[in-house]
This record gives C-alpha cells, sequence and structure tokens, in this order.
C-alpha cells in the first residue's frame, strides 16, 4: 500500500510539471506598456497627494505669503512650481518605461514596477520633492512676478477720502501740502518705482523692485494719521487745553486777589471796608503786579482806570472802586480765555504758568487782543485807500493777510513783545506769498502768465538757471499735459536732453518778449512741438533695440538688391553709401513707429540709386556752377543768391548716394571762401543800416516827449534790420547745422547795440503821453482820436505795462469820443433811376466812427428796418423795390465802445418813388 501511495506521488508530481511548464504565461509588448503605465498613473497620484503636503507645509503671513529661499511667493506660485516637478516626474518615469520597452521581447517573466517606483522614489516624499520645487526658480519668478505686482498696486492704492485735504501740515522738498496731498504722491512715487520695475530684464529684478516699492510706500504711510487719527488727537488734546485754559483762568483770579489783598492793612479786606474806608493801590500799579492793568489819567497821574474800573485816586481807592476793579478783573479773566487758547494753538504744556506766568499771560492776552484790533482796523484802512481814483492794496491779498496775521499775533503772547499792525500784516503776506499793494493787475497777471509757463521748462522761471522737475504731489502737482516740457522726459545725449536745453533757452528768449497771451500758447506749442521729435528717456530701450534690428534688415536688403543690379552701372559702393545713409535715417527717428518709418525710407534710398554715369554728371554740373561763381575779390552783396544756388547744389549733390563728395575738395574750399565773402558784404551793409538808426537814436536819448515820439518813429526801420540781421545769422547756423562749421559766424556790433534798444517802452510812454494829453480838458477831437489809435496798437503787454492812472482815460476818451458821434448832424437825399434808388449823405463835424446804418421802410414814421450798414456816404438800393412805391430812407452813425453801441441823431428821411 505504502508503495502504491509513492507512486501515485511520483506520477501527481510529474503530472503537475508536465501540465505548469505547458500552461505558464506569455507577456507581450502591450502587457508590459499597461502596467508599467498604470503604475505611473499611482505613482503620479502619490506624487501629487505629496504636492499637497509640500504646499500645505509652509508658513504663510498675513498677505499670504511663504518664504523659500528668501524670496516670498504665494501658493499659486509654489503650486505652478511644482507642477512643474510632477511634469518633471512623469517625463522620467516614461523615460524608464521607454527603456524596458524599446528592447521589449515576449516574455513569461512578469512586469517589473519597480523600474518606475525607483524613479518616482525621488519625488514621492515631501523631503525629496521639496527641494525640487525650491530649485525651480525660473518658474518660481516668472509665475510670481505678476502676482507681486498686482498685490503691491493694491496695497499702495488707498482711499484718499480718509485723510486732511484742508490743512497743509506736511512739509515735501520745501513745500506744504496737505496729508491728502502727501499720500497721493507716496502713491504716485510708488507706482513710478512699479514701472521702473516693470523694465528690468528678470523677474527676480522685477520682485525686488516691487518690494522695495512698497516697503518704502509703507514705511512713509505708516506715519500718516487719518482724519479719524486727527479727531481722536485733537479731542484728546482739545480736553487738555480746555483744562489747562481753566487752570489759567483760576490761578489769574487768585494771583490778581491777592495782589489787592495785600495792598490792605492788616485786619482788612474788601469784605470788611467801610462805606467811607480806601486802600492804596499806588504800590500795585506804580512798579507791581498789576501795572499792566493800570491806565493813568494823562493829566493827573493817581487818576484813572484799572481792569477798566474808573478810579478818582489811585492812593485812595474807595470800597465802591475796589468792587468795580473786582468785577472788571474777573471780566478781564474771562475775556482772555480765547486768547490764551488761541496761544496754546493746542499745546497745553505752553501753558505752564511758570513761563509766563498767569498774571503775565493776562496783561499779554489782553495785549494781543488790542493788537489784533489794531490789526483790524488797518486792514479796513486798507481796502478803502485810493489814490487819485486808482486802489491802492488788493482786497483778498489784504484779507488774507489779516487771517493769517491773527495767530501771529497770538504767538507773540510767548514774550509779550508785540509789533505793528503794518508788520503783522506784511509778516503775514510774506507767510501766504501774497502782496499787499495793488499791482498793475492787468500787467502782473500777464507776466505770471510768462512765468508760469517758464517754469514748466525751469523753477525760476525766465531766470532759467534751475531745471524744473517733476512734481507728484500738492498743488503745484506737474500736469500730464506738461510733462513734454521736462528736461527729465528725455534721454540723456544729443537726441534728447543736449537738444531740450536748446529748445528751452530758446523758448524763454521767445517768452521774455511775448506780447499776448496768445503769442505765450503758440510759443509753448511750438516749444511742444519741437520737444516731441526728442528721444524719450522711457522709449530709449525700445528704439535703440529696433534701430539695431531695422538696420540689420537694411544690410540685407541692401545685399539683395546688390545680388539683382549690373555692379557695372550701380556699383556696390554705391549701394553701401545709400544703406549708411539709410542707418542715419534710422539713427534719427526716436520712436519705434518712426524706426519703421525710416526703414521704409532708407529702402526707397537704396531703391532709387542713381547710376555710375548720373553721378559723375551730377559732380561735374556742381563743379561747373561752382567755378562760374565771381572772383571771391569781385564778390558783391548782388551775388548772394548765386553763391546761395551753388551751396544749394552742393547741399544735394553730398545727400546722392555715392557722390565723390571727396573728389570735390578744391570746388568745396572755393565754395565756402565765397559764402563767407558774400556773407561778410551783407553783414557789412546790415550793420551800416543799424549804425545810421543808432545815431539817430543817439540825438533822442532824452525823455522828452519829442524824443520819445522821434524814437517809436524809427522802430519800424529797426525792425526790420533786425529781421535782416536774424534772417542771415539764422541762414549760417542753418548751413553749419547741415556742414559743421562749413561758415563762419560775421559780426554785426552795431546790430547788436541796436538789438538792445527798448522800443516797446517808448511806443508804451508815447501812448501814455498822448493819453494824459487828450484827457485834458480843451482837448481836441484829432488829439482825443490820434491817443485812442495810440492805445489801441499798442500789444497787449504794452497795454498792460501803461501806469495805472493812464488806464481810466482810455474810458474818459471813449466817452468823450462818443458824445462826439452824437454830436453829428447828417443830411441824407436821394435820386431815382429805373429799378434802383440811390441815397447819398453829408456829415456835419466830426468824430471816430466804424460806419453809418441806413433804415428804410414804405412808411414816413414807422416801419423803419435796417437795410444796411456802410462805412461810405452813399447807399444804392437795387433789390426788394416796387415800382410806384414811395421809400423812405434815414441814416445814422455807430461806434461801439466797450460793447455798447453809441449813435448819431437820425438824418433828416430822404424819400423817392421808385421808377
Amino acid at each position: 500500500m505504502k508503495k502504491l501511495l509513492t507512486v501515485l506521488l511520483v506520477i501527481a508530481v510529474m503530472f503537475t510539471f508536465s501540465f505548469g511548464s505547458a500552461m505558464a504565461t506569455t507577456y507581450t509588448l502591450d502587457d508590459y506598456a499597461t502596467a508599467l503605465t498604470a503604475e505611473k498613473t499611482a505613482q503620479l497620484g502619490y506624487i501629487n497627494s505629496v504636492k499637497t503636503q509640500y504646499v500645505n507645509s509652509l508658513t504663510y503671513d498675513d498677505d499670504g505669503f511663504a518664504t523659500v529661499n528668501g524670496t516670498k511667493y504665494m501658493k499659486a506660485a509654489l503650486e505652478a512650481a511644482a507642477d512643474e516637478v510632477i511634469a518633471d516626474a512623469d517625463k522620467a518615469m516614461k523615460a524608464a518605461i521607454d527603456s524596458i520597452l524599446n528592447s521589449f521581447e515576449d516574455t513569461t517573466t512578469a512586469p517589473d514596477k519597480s523600474v518606475v517606483a525607483n524613479v518616482a522614489a525621488h519625488y514621492n516624499t515631501v523631503a525629496v520633492f521639496g527641494p525640487l520645487v525650491e530649485a525651480k526658480t525660473d518658474t518660481l519668478n516668472k509665475t510670481q512676478a505678476p502676482l507681486t505686482k498686482k498685490f503691491v498696486q493694491e496695497k499702495v492704492t488707498v482711499d484718499l477720502s480718509k485723510y486732511n485735504s484742508t490743512d497743509k501740515t506736511e512739509l515735501v522738498d520745501g513745500v506744504k501740502i496737505t496729508k491728502a496731498q502727501y499720500v497721493q504722491k507716496l502713491m504716485d512715487d510708488a507706482n513710478d518705482a512699479i514701472a521702473a520695475a516693470d523694465k528690468e530684464s528678470t523677474d527676480d529684478a522685477k520682485m525686488n523692485g516691487y518690494w522695495t516699492a512698497y516697503n518704502t510706500f509703507k514705511t512713509a504711510f505708516d506715519a500718516v494719521k487719518t482724519l479719524d487719527d486727527e479727531k481722536y488727537e485733537e479731542e484728546i488734546g482739545a480736553g487738555t487745553v480746555e483744562a489747562a485754559v481753566e487752570a489759567y483762568a483760576k490761578a489769574a483770579l487768585e494771583a490778581v486777589d491777592a495782589q489787592l489783598d495785600s495792598a490792605f492793612e492788616t485786619g482788612k479786606s474788601l469784605a470788611n471796608m467801610a462805606a467811607d474806608d480806601t486802600v492804596d493801590f499806588s504800590a500795585l500799579v506804580g512798579t507791581g503786579a498789576l501795572k499792566p492793568f493800570w491806565e493813568a489819567n494823562k493829566t493827573n497821574a493817581n487818576k484813572g482806570e484799572l481792569f477798566g474800573a474808573a478810579v478818582a485816586n489811585i492812593k485812595k481807592v474807595t470800597r465802591t472802586e475796589v468792587v468795580a476793579i473786582v468785577n472788571g478783573y474777573k471780566a478781564a479773566v474771562a475775556a482772555s480765555k480765547p486768547a490764551v487758547k488761541a496761544f496754546a494753538d493746542g499745546d497745553a504744556a505752553k501753558l505752564n504758568l511758570t513761563n509766563p506766568t498767569a498774571l503775565e499771560l493776562l496783561a499779554r492776552a489782553s495785549d494781543a487782543v488790542e493788537a489784533y484790533a489794531d490789526v483790524t482796523k488797518l486792514a479796513g484802512k486798507y481796502k478803502a485807500a485810493y489814490v487819485e481814483g486808482v486802489k491802492v492794496y488788493d482786497d483778498a491779498s489784504v484779507d488774507t493777510a489779516l487771517k493769517a496775521a491773527e495767530q501771529l499775533v497770538y504767538d507773540d503772547m510767548a514774550t509779550g513783545t508785540f509789533k505793528t499792525a503794518a508788520q503783522y500784516l506784511e509778516a503775514a503776506a510774506d507767510a501766504e506769498n501774497v502782496t499787499l499793494e495793488a499791482q498793475n493787475y492787468e500787467y502782473e497777471k500777464f507776466m505770471k502768465a510768462v512765468e508760469d509757463a517758464a517754469k514748466k521748462f525751469f523753477k525760476d522761471g525766465t531766470e532759467a538757471t534751475e531745471v524744473q522737475v517733476k512734481v507728484s504731489y500738492g498743488d503745484d502737482k506737474t500736469a500730464e499735459a506738461d510733462l513734454v516740457y521736462l528736461k527729465g522726459t528725455y534721454a540723456s545725449g544729443a537726441q534728447g536732453q543736449d537738444k531740450w536745453t536748446k529748445i528751452a533757452k530758446d523758448t524763454i528768449r521767445d517768452l521774455r518778449d511775448a506780447q499776448s497771451y496768445d503769442e505765450i500758447k503758440t510759443i509753448m506749442a511750438k516749444a511742444a512741438e519741437d520737444l516731441g521729435k526728442l528721444l524719450k528717456a522711457d522709449d530709449k530701450a525700445d528704439v535703440e533695440k529696433a534701430r539695431n534690428d531695422y538696420k540689420g534688415a537694411l544690410a540685407n536688403y541692401k545685399n539683395l538688391k546688390l545680388s539683382l543690379v549690373d555692379t557695372n552701372v550701380y556699383p556696390e559702393a554705391t549701394l553701401e553709401a545709400a544703406r549708411a545713409q539709410g542707418e542715419e535715417l534710422i539713427d534719427k527717428a526716436v520712436t519705434v513707429d518712426a524706426v519703421k518709418a525710416a526703414y521704409e525710407e532708407a529702402k526707397a534710398l537704396i531703391d532709387n540709386v542713381k547710376t555710375k554715369d548720373e553721378l559723375k554728371a551730377a559732380k561735374e554740373a556742381l563743379e561747373k556752377q561752382i567755378s562760374e561763381l565771381p572772383y571771391t575779390a569781385k564778390l558783391t552783396v548782388a551775388d548772394k543768391a548765386a553763391v546761395k544756388a551753388a551751396y544749394d547744389a552742393y547741399h544735394a549733390f553730398t545727400k546722392m548716394a555715392g557722390a565723390d563728395v571727396q573728389g570735390i575738395t578744391s570746388s568745396v574750399t572755393l565754395l565756402q571762401q565765397k559764402y563767407d565773402k558774400v556773407n561778410e558784404l551783407v553783414a557789412e551793409e546790415i550793420d551800416a543800416k543799424a549804425k545810421a538808426i543808432n545815431e539817430k537814436l543817439d540825438d533822442v536819448a532824452t525823455n522828452s516827449d519829442a524824443d520819445i515820439a522821434a524814437k517809436v518813429a524809427l522802430k519800424a526801420e529797426a525792425e526790420a534790420i533786425l529781421a535782416e540781421a536774424e534772417a542771415l545769422t539764422d541762414e549760417i547756423e542753418a548751413v553749419n547745422e547741415d556742414h559743421d562749421k562749413f561758415l563762419k559766424d560775421v559780426d554785426m556790433t552795431e546790430v547788436d547795440d541796436l538789438d538792445e534798444v527798448d522800443f516797446s517802452a517808448a511806443v508804451a510812454a508815447d501812448a501814455s503821453r498822448k493819453l494824459t494829453k487828450a484827457g485834458k480838458e480843451g482837448a481836441t477831437f484829432e488829439e482825443m482820436k490820434e491817443a485812442l489809435d495810440a492805445y489801441n496798437a499798442l500789444t497787449d503787454k504794452q497795454k498792460y505795462q501803461l501806469d495805472a492812472k493812464a488806464l481810466p482815460l482810455i474810458k474818459v476818451l471813449e466817452q468823450k469820443l462818443g458824445m462826439t458821434v452824437k454830436s453829428l448832424k447828417i443830411t441824407a437825399k436821394s435820386t431815382a433811376k429805373k429799378g434802383s434808388i440811390t441815397v447819398k449823405w453829408t456829415v456835419k463835424g466830426e468824430a471816430d466812427i466804424d460806419g453809418f446804418e441806413v433804415w428804410k421802410s414804405t412808411k414816413h414814421s414807422k416801419g423803419y428796418k435796417k437795410a444796411f450798414t456802410t462805412t461810405k456816404k452813399t447807399y444804392k438800393n437795387s433789390k426788394g423795390l416796387k415800382k410806384g412805391t414811395r421809400y423812405y430812407y434815414k441814416v445814422r452813425a455807430y461806434k461801439v465802445i466797450d460793447g455798447v453801441k453809441v449813435t448819431s441823431d437820425w438824418s433828416n428821411k430822404a424819400r423817392r418813388v421808385a421808377k
């Protein structure tokens, strides 16, 4: 039996082995791919959970930032970097799988998932995953930079309504501004810093810039008190000051009371004074503490007032008088409290009652009230002051100074030394930057407009010594439209700030000579236009990059063109010269769009180059034109046009790509000599004219009426000479700008002297003289008309410069001339022809009129309508006539004065039947 079992067991084992061998599993490529990919997916799931663990394991501040390797990142940036690490893990596991599958053959060996797991082990714990994320600095910074910018922008955006926008308490660069303006400045500075950070080349540098902007803002901003802060402090301070004032009042009352008691004999006081008792207060008011409150009678030193109470004899003060004195000092203390509070000005420490003492404060408060009353009285006198009908002081400025003077008066309670009312008003005016005296308002207003325009370039206006800078805060904050005038707007160098300097100085020169508001606007508009052609600092980097890119493209374009042309006709040197000229155009462009446009122009230069023969012909023609000019020694002023034409031809030749400029050096040298010579001759001629005018001016050098009139008569001739001189110097400057040092400057010393003559003042003085003469009794119509004509011929600036006393004469003369219009007598008559009626009239009397009005009706006494306005003395009516109808015409003269029409009486009615 045992043997049988053994045999069966052996058979079973053999059967099992044979069956197992026959049935073993075979794994295909797809089997491996499926199994290993499933493992990768599972591992990615684990790694994603590790990502969550890592991101959540970091410590975030209240703003949502975690500090990693010294840099602040938000979750979004960390997750982006983590996702990139997971992508790396996916890629690494896939590579491991691919290395198996690429050399795979069917096998009975099951897939080894450890191939994937071993790779995943480098990612699937926080300990290994975290450092991989933190190493992704490019991704972290790229993702975080815009997030940090957004965070900082939100933090530096503040509700300005929470800050004081009335009181100017913040001092910035010597300028007082409100807290709201100061916060706005901080915001603007921060945003400027953010904009600057945007231009950094790396994300890391951008973030550093954003944080610097934020930290700088926050440091300053945290120190600014809100309206609520101010209110709280004011309430706390107000209570403290009020208490201090009450303490002062109590101390003052006690001090006066003690002084009065000290004068009574032992056992005596006000309380037990008999009706006929007296007390001697003379020591108290002589050299004692109550001296400031005693006002002695001018004729009797013992008689006077103490605290406003009348005292017949200070050495024998009666009980009734003492009672009045007590009531008086109590009233004085009560009345002094507002002044004492104003002196404290929110600082209770000033009321320490030691220096000054309560009695000193009481005396000084009374003096301060009187001092400010004097200031108020003087301000009223200022506002009422007129001299010969002209206001002496400006009301608004006086009111401003009066308000500011009040605190100045109370501040002097600290020493008890008070100034005069005039001194207080002047000091207050200086502090408020106003002028008390009424100025020639229109002139001052005009000159202020000139200075305001100049200050867009220079801080000191027309002095032009200190360059203006951008002000981003306060009442003087630079307007967006005015940034064009700032030197800092432009890039340093020849295409920016160097040209700004010349434009700015030319503009200041023109502003100094401006004669009207319209001229100021024109000058500034031209300056803005010229400045618009400069390279801006903000554009510099982009423009320079565009220039380099397009110059590279231009070189390629030239090479392409070269490959397409016959170099015997269009030599490479010519095309290269065109390319070089094109580069010059590109380098002159100051915006990216302008660079693009210049590139198109540059291509056109290459496309339109002249042939070798055309360039040769142009050279020969130029040499011939120069050689045909008169000999230098024979040149006259009349040859100027020919010499200029030769130069223009030379200039055009130099602009031809490939032109042989070096080959005509001798001709150019000859041209320079001739151009300099003819300019010298022209300058001598102009200078001779200027000398003749200067000699005439020397003969009229006094300020007599005749000399002033003679000087005015020379003005037009002088201006024509100066215009000639300016045209010549401008021409030389323009030539030298195109060709450096091509021409010599010319000397015109007489012109320089003539340019210094102030004709404007003479013209204004002449008009003023005529106005004064015409304003006198007995002045003739001709004198009045001449005076008004002289006034109306003045520029705006000259009109504003007139003496304030002369200006009222304009109104007087206009009224008088208006009366002459009213006094005119007009006689009309009419004639008729077929289809027309002609009305003519004569005028008796003299008047300066604007014209005549002709009125028409078909009825004698009513129905008149204006038919025509004319400056002539005749009117032909050829329309609206009906044959056989009688028409009536009447005429009157008119003149518009200050917007009001002044008319003469009507003429007689001229009647005529239409034919």
